[in-house]
């Protein structure tokens, strides 16, 4: 490479990239002479990667928790709140969930990941629960997913695991 280490750090930093640590570019710099680049990898990749080092090395949580699912009231414009299964698929790609009756599952639904955009807490984080009128006293179990296309409104059993799901999909969103 023709380019010298200090002319490469101060293109990157001209290029707007102030905030970037001088160790870090000098690095970059080394694994571009050692042609390192490295391609992206999958985004269900680097979720498993990201998801699985903030809750712990052990993949069976995230297999057993987020694969699996947990089962909340769901939220919809009309009814009563009914009882759904919420899960993940396999590579992390949709957020999906059913009706669960003797261990079957039907009328699958689902949000792909990708179109998350955000995750509010509490009876005021969505129209829909708002228009269910759900009690203050819930308040702390009760969250909605916002996708570019709907919202999800959802009641969790207990306060800790709507603060699981709701830690887990943050992390998702902000990768």
């Amino acid at each position: 490479m023709d380019l010298k280490k200090e002319q490469f750090c101060k293109y990157v930093i001209d290029e707007g990239y102030k905030d970037y640590p001088m160790q870090e570019l000098g690095e970059i710099y080394e694994r571009i002479c050692k042609n390192e680049i490295k391609t992206d990898t999958l985004k269900s990749e680097k979720t498993y990667q990201r998801l699985g080092a903030f809750f712990t090395n052990d993949s069976t949580f995230l297999s057993n928790t987020f694969v699996e699912g947990q089962m909340f009231y769901k939220y919809g414009r009309k009814g009563k709140p009914h009882d759904r299964l919420v899960y993940f698929d396999e590579k992390h790609e949709n957020l999906l969930w059913c009706q669960y009756e003797n261990q079957k599952k039907s009328k699958v639904r689902k949000i792909a990941t990708a179109d998350i955009h955000e995750v509010k807490i509490g009876v005021d984080s969505s129209q829909v629960l708002f228009s269910n009128r759900v009690d203050d006293y819930l308040d702390n179990r009760v969250f909605s997913i916002h996708s570019t296309k709907r919202t999800l409104d959802l009641m969790a059993p207990e306060e800790a695991v709507r603060n699981r799901w709701v830690k887990y999909l943050n992390n998702i969103i902000n990768l």
